[in-house]
């Protein structure tokens, strides 16, 4: 199946999930939000104190992307992004802001500290926070702490967990 074709089925079964399932903490610069309901410009979100600052910034972006898993048995994850988010897995003390586990991520190669979604400007970036399995985004190694620019319909690893990204600038 061709990247392409890949893509299509994954758009088309996107429509299945109306919540996404990914554990946020509460405190975190990102928020789940239902894929069936409209985007509300004044919903309120909680940041982190480090995030706090950027985020009240008039030029601070607002992102909604979506993860969807190749794996199409596993459900849409849904993030509302404002400030820097670590994308990993619980273990012992360590709480990503995004949380996999449900995905079975440790079995797939995820660190506890994977990845980092970090907005600036107009922008979206993926950074790989020195992992144990490597971060990609459409078939190239993200180098640790050097970004990477994010595009809607790219198609990103965890280790071996791959997902499409849907990506989009949010209204302010």
């Amino acid at each position: 199946m061709s990247k392409d074709e890949l893509i299509q089925l994954l758009l088309r079964s996107e429509g299945k999930w109306s919540r996404s399932t990914g554990n946020l903490r509460r405190s975190t610069a990102a928020r789940a939000f239902s894929l069936d309901v409209p985007w509300e410009a004044n919903e309120a979100l909680v940041l982190p104190a480090h995030a706090a600052s950027k985020a009240s910034r008039a030029t601070q972006a607002r992102w909604r992307v979506s993860l969807v898993s190749f794996d199409l048995s596993h459900p849409v994850v849904g993030v509302e992004v404002r400030g820097e988010v670590v994308i990993g897995r619980a273990a012992g003390d360590t709480h990503p802001d995004l949380d996999l586990a449900a995905f079975n991520a440790d079995a797939y190669g995820v660190s506890r500290k994977h990845a980092l979604l970090r907005p600036e400007g107009e922008a979206l970036w993926l950074v790989d926070l020195e992992s144990t399995n490597g971060t990609f985004a459409n078939g190239a190694t993200v180098k640790p702490s050097q970004p990477y620019p994010l595009a809607d319909k790219d198609i990103i690893a965890l280790g071996r967990l791959q997902f499409l990204v849907r990506a989009q600038l949010a209204p302010r």
